[in-house]
């Protein structure tokens, strides 16, 4: 029952006026232990949605333009300066990261280089250069991958 309401709640404390930092740093251990612990596929599925639209919203608000944001992402050994070697070829070229993030997979099988570049035409130099490098390069439109 304690977990059941806590769940329930979990709409009202996001939407509640505390800070996005007090918000996310509470929410996994609030609300995905008591998800799993109670073995909610369908509260976990619908938070991963509702993530997404929260996360496009948040886009809108520091992006005025968020339509223009596009990812890259990147397969990446995992090897001393990999990570180094991709930023300086974007860096040398003046091609901005807006945003990246590494999910690493194994040692054996390194990981995804997820780079956010603003501009349509810029996330395509970025990609035909890191292909150039030898690296496969998958390019999505930001506000559509969630969609």
């Amino acid at each position: 029952m304690k977990e059941k309401q806590l769940l329930t709640s979990r709409r009202t404390f996001l939407k509640s006026t505390l800070t996005l930092p007090v918000a996310l740093a509470a929410a996994p251990s609030l609300f995905t232990q008591a998800a799993l612990a109670a073995d909610d596929a369908d509260f976990i599925a619908e938070w991963i949605s509702e993530a997404g639209t929260y996360r496009r919203n948040l886009l809108a608000e520091v992006y005025p333009n968020a339509g223009g944001l596009f990812r890259l992402r990147v397969h990446v050994a995992d090897q001393p300066g990999v990570l180094a070697g991709i930023t300086q070829v974007l860096g040398a070229e003046r091609i901005n990261i807006e945003d990246l993030e590494m999910q690493h997979v194994s040692p054996d099988r390194g990981g995804s280089l997820s780079i956010v570049i603003a501009g349509e035409s810029e996330a395509h130099r970025a990609a035909d250069l890191l292909t150039a490098q030898g690296y496969g390069v998958v390019i999505s439109d930001i506000l559509e991958e969630d969609a």
